[in-house]
């Protein structure tokens, strides 16, 4: 048997079995109530675990460039931005609305492109990867259970299967990441903390 990557339906009757409830042969409207909370709730999970920023909706090249209004458009489906770290420009870059916002300068018109930005996006579930898709699955049941039965014994349960979806996610993020000792936060704040600067961690 060839096995594939978990399709939103599945994901779906997933949650729905986590209740005892039965399977569904479709999504939208049409399901019933129950399919529809949970496909609710599978999709602000996903926004909810994506807003961390991992590796896999994440780019550190991203060039953007100016409108013919002097704007800076993003794209709709950015989650958060920023120059990257150490690159000092004279601006202090955020996502306001649709559009790049000089905090700094309290503008959101721009004299020049800001250049590559370190960009975070929310994707489609389609888009994620397995591991992604497993973790905010088990979450997802987990908020579904507690919402619809409210159980502390199927509380318990699930949340040693999401902690374990949440190991190999952080796993599969080291691995994909090529990420060093250097890129824990703790590691960064001592390296980038000098003899004049505060001892309070940021």
């Amino acid at each position: 048997m060839v096995y594939g990557l978990t399709e939103k339906l599945t994901a779906v009757n997933t949650m729905l079995s986590a209740i005892g409830e039965s399977p569904v042969n479709q999504l939208g409207s049409q399901a019933p109530a129950d399919a529809v909370l949970a496909e609710q709730i599978l999709d602000e999970t996903a926004k909810e675990v994506q807003a961390e920023g991992w590796h896999f909706n994440s780019h550190y090249d991203w060039d953007l460039t100016k409108d013919g209004d002097d704007k800076i458009p993003l794209p709709v489906n950015t989650v958060r931005v920023d120059l990257p770290k150490g690159q000092d420009t004279g601006i202090d870059i955020i996502q306001r609305g649709g559009f790049l916002y000089d905090r700094k300068n309290n503008t959101d018109i721009f004299a020049n492109d800001v250049g590559d930005v370190d960009i975070v996006f929310m994707l489609d579930w389609n888009e994620l990867p397995e591991v992604a898709r497993r973790y905010v699955n088990i979450k997802a049941a987990r908020v579904f259970g507690d919402r619809t039965l409210g159980s502390n014994q199927h509380h318990a349960f699930t949340m040693q299967d999401e902690m374990r979806a949440l190991a190999t996610l952080r796993e599969f993020e080291t691995d994909t990441a090529d990420l060093t000792i250097f890129d824990h936060n703790d590691v960064s704040n001592s390296l980038e903390r000098g003899p004049f600067q505060s001892r309070v961690l940021r």
